[in-house]
Parts: structure tokens; C-alpha cells; sequence
């Protein structure tokens, strides 16, 4: 399912993900200053370069661990090691945005709608009700793990 060369579609689960979570939390805008600027939300975002560059980023997080984990199946331990070092350090980074009023728990609003947005994806596809239910519950575990693992570096030091 996961298209990782495929630049269009990646940009459109990416813009998906973010459209549901500023639907769901539209205070959240004002972290993205190609959003939300001089009090403001600007015209255009949607199609601005800094929206599609941090769309691509977040569906970069998700393809990386996709990536990890499947060398991870194949005897490379150190890749989720890997995973989650990366992982520690995105949620670290983005203490950055503390001082402005974002906080651990607004992970939870990428959780949802980046499981809403892979569900709708999964019901696109041709599988079998037991074949969706189970890449449905792999797509959860690795949400859940992502984002609880970017709100750990988030919250914590010396990890």
C-alpha cells in the first residue's frame, strides 16, 4: 500500500493527513507560518511551497519507519533502533513550537487523522474484509508507536 516513489501520491496522503487535522483542530494552523501569518490565515496556503514541502516531510517520517521496519524483518535490528532514534528526534525538535503554545497532546490530532486517512486508503483497494482489518491494525500499531514515540522526545531529555 505504501507508494514510497510515488511523489503525487505521497503529497496527497501527506495534504490529507494535515486537511483532517486542521478541520479537526483548525487552532493548530497557527504553528505553519505559510498558514497562518500576521494574525491571519493566508490565502492559498494549500498550494503554497510550504505547505507541500511539510506535507512531504510528514509522509517522509512515515515511509522512513516503513522503510526501517522492513529491513527490521529481514535481520536488521539496529533499523528500528534507527526508527526510533529518529522518531525521538522529531518530537524533540519540536519543543521549538512549546513557546508558542504547542504541547505533546497535539500529536493525538496527527494520530487520528493520519489512521482516518490510511483507512480511507485501504478501502480504495481490492482486499478482502480479514486482509483490511489486519493491515489496518499494522497501519495502528505503527501510528500509535510514531506518535507516542515523537511525544516521548517531545516531553523528555537525554533520551
Amino acid at each position: 500500500m505504501w507508494k514510497g516513489d510515488d511523489f503525487e501520491w505521497l503529497f496527497e496522503i501527506g495534504s490529507r493527513i494535515y486537511f483532517n487535522v486542521f478541520e479537526n483542530a483548525p487552532q493548530l494552523k497557527r504553528f505553519f507560518p505559510y498558514i497562518y501569518a500576521n494574525g491571519r490565515e493566508q490565502e492559498n496556503w494549500k498550494e503554497s511551497k510550504g505547505f507541500r514541502q511539510q506535507s512531504l516531510r510528514l509522509v517522509q517520517v512515515i515511509g522512513n519507519c516503513v522503510e526501517m521496519l522492513q529491513g527490521s524483518c529481514c535481520g536488521h535490528q539496529d533499523m528500528i533502533k534507527s526508527m526510533r532514534s529518529l522518531l525521538l528526534r522529531v518530537g524533540h525538535v519540536h519543543r521549538l513550537y512549546s513557546t508558542r503554545g504547542f504541547t505533546a497532546s497535539d500529536w493525538q490530532h496527527f494520530r487520528i487523522a493520519a489512521l482516518e486517512v490510511l483507512r480511507s486508503q485501504l478501502t480504495r483497494m481490492s482486499l478482502f474484509e480479514t486482509e483490511s482489518a489486519s493491515a489496518m491494525a499494522a497501519w495502528t500499531k505503527l501510528i500509535n508507536y510514531i506518535i507516542s514515540t515523537m511525544e516521548f522526545g517531545y516531553v523528555h531529555d537525554g533520551f
